[in-house]
């Protein structure tokens, strides 16, 4: 059965949609923010301040309220995947300006006309916002990555590490400390076709081999006589990469490792499509291989070697000489006009893979609960620092509230975003039990020469502190909480299949 739900009975459910989210997930605001207990059919309970999972696991039993509840998430969560950081401050925007909007749409005005003024004022600050950005220094990966994970120590290993990598991929670990793991070179997966190329161990080492790299399917060892020939002379390790390989020609090359005749490893092509292609193109760039094609013999003169290779069972790793620059810059160049993020993020890790590796970190902890919350703030803060490169903002809601200053309140939609950037300044100060009111006016005093630390609980001069938002992020949290709340305040009615949510084991879960 269809049920349409508007006029009181829709404002009065999105409200109540609004409460719930927003007012749930802004008590993790700041530095001195709470934490939130999650109970998940996957998992053991555990802790977690990130609004992101907060965001994603609230539901209700009421069907309408969930409806406006996933469209108020997409918000949150388009903000987390793009920028990595900056949903509470999403959902704490969007509430105020959803509940200033509703009080304006009450008086009689326009929802179309309040939309356009909302969205010609957040125009005119984000045109603010461009002149109060600040260059980066050398302390601002550390104090950002400190700011985003409310813990010093991640701040320092990630600051250090990425001065080095510009790769750092974060791991559960299996040990009560965090451990470090540094993987220079290039790399890929590791695709064997049989476990005995690694000799049942969990890696293997390999000085100066060659690299055949074969764009076809390998059926016997008669192909590749002569690299076999040369190899033996030679008394050295090969790598073959290959799209295919006949269970035959397997067995032989395995029959000749174990009779200490050759050291021929077999990897099949990684990746698919395009990305094979590239992938390809990198390894034959970094070794000076040449690809073997379909129709072209297989001469020793399509060898190429490098300085080490490494090989487990997740990646293999090829150490080689520095990476031609014009080559990274062809890459840099063409990335620049992919639009597809999925594609994006390969081409910035082929970047990173050969200019200079990357760095993996195993959180460490004593519980499974501990682990998989402090992972969670080593994620915030990589995220963090990885949106630094359009700047940073002098945080603390300080900048939001120097740019409601200077915005002229020259119609309703004015004064509603004025309101609303005061907001994340109001609830930061009121975190440690202060009159938001008494902080504010003391900034304005000092002409927004000052900052008030909530962690401290002291004033601090602007030029020396180290209180900091990305620039990128703050942009992201204004622009998709200003669409949410612009969307929540225009709609007329719902409608709903009433039969699209089931119970189980006071489970609700949403059918659509």
């Amino acid at each position: 059965m269809k049920k349409v739900i508007k006029g009181d009975e829709l404002r009065e459910k999105t409200t109540q949609a609004v409460d719930l989210i927003c007012g749930t997930v802004k008590n993790t605001l700041g530095p001195l923010g709470c934490d939130t207990i999650i109970n998940s059919s996957n998992y053991t309970p555990y802790i977690t301040n990130d609004g992101a999972i907060i965001a994603e696991n609230i539901e209700s039993e009421d069907i309408t309220i969930n409806t406006i509840l996933s469209i108020i998430k997409s918000s949150a969560i388009k903000t987390n995947e793009k920028v990595g950081d900056g949903t509470t401050t999403t959902l704490v925007l969007l509430e105020q300006i959803y509940k200033l909007g509703l009080k304006e749409l009450e008086k009689g005005m326009n929802g179309y006309i309040l939309k356009k003024q909302i969205e010609k004022s957040i125009s005119k600050i984000l045109e603010m916002l461009k002149k109060e950005k600040i260059k980066i220094n050398k302390d601002t990966l550390e104090h950002v990555a400190t700011i985003s994970s409310n813990d010093e120590n991640i701040g320092k290993i990630l600051s250090n590490l990425k001065t080095k990598y510009d790769l750092i991929e974060i791991k559960e670990g299996t040990e009560e400390i965090d451990t470090i793991e540094e993987v220079n070179g290039y790399y890929f997966d590791s695709i064997l076709p049989s476990p005995y190329f690694l000799e049942n161990k969990n890696e293997m080492k390999y000085d100066n081999p060659y690299i055949l790299i074969i764009n076809k399917k390998i059926e016997t060892v008669y192909e590749i006589e002569e690299i076999i020939n040369y190899i033996l002379k030679d008394n050295s390790p090969l790598l073959i990469i290959a799209k295919e390989y006949s269970e035959e020609f397997i067995n032989n090359v395995l029959s000749m490792n174990n009779e200490n005749k050759a050291k021929i490893i077999l990897c099949l092509t990684p990746e698919y499509g395009s990305n094979q292609i590239m992938i390809l193109k990198d390894i034959e760039v970094l070794t000076k291989a040449k690809i073997v094609q379909y129709q072209n013999k297989t001469e020793v003169e399509n060898l190429g070697t490098c300085k080490e290779l490494i090989i487990n069972e997740t990646d293999i790793k090829i150490i080689s000489e520095k990476c031609n620059e014009s080559y990274i810059k062809s890459i840099i160049e063409t990335s620049k006009n992919i639009k597809n993020d999925f594609n994006k993020e390969f081409m910035q890790n082929r970047i990173n893979k050969l200019k200079n590796g990357k760095a993996i970190i195993y959180v460490g902890g004593l519980t499974e609960i501990e682990i998989r919350e402090k992972k969670m703030r080593f994620d915030d803060a990589l995220c963090a620092i990885n949106t630094l490169n359009g700047g940073v903002l002098i945080g603390g809601g300080i900048t939001l509230l120097k740019i409601s200053d200077k915005l002229k309140e020259n119609n309703e939609g004015d004064k509603i975003i004025k309101q609303t950037l005061t907001k994340p300044f109001e609830i930061l100060i009121e975190s440690v039990g202060l009159n938001s009111k008494t902080i504010e006016n003391k900034i304005r005093e000092e002409n927004y020469n000052i900052i008030y630390n909530v962690k401290s609980n002291n004033f601090e001069n602007l030029k020396e502190t180290k209180i900091i938002d990305s620039y990128s992020v703050v942009i992201e949290t204004i622009k998709n909480a200003t669409s949410i709340a612009n969307m929540l305040l225009n709609i007329s009615s719902i409608i709903i299949n009433e039969n699209n949510f089931y119970k189980t084991d006071n489970n609700f879960t949403d059918e659509i």
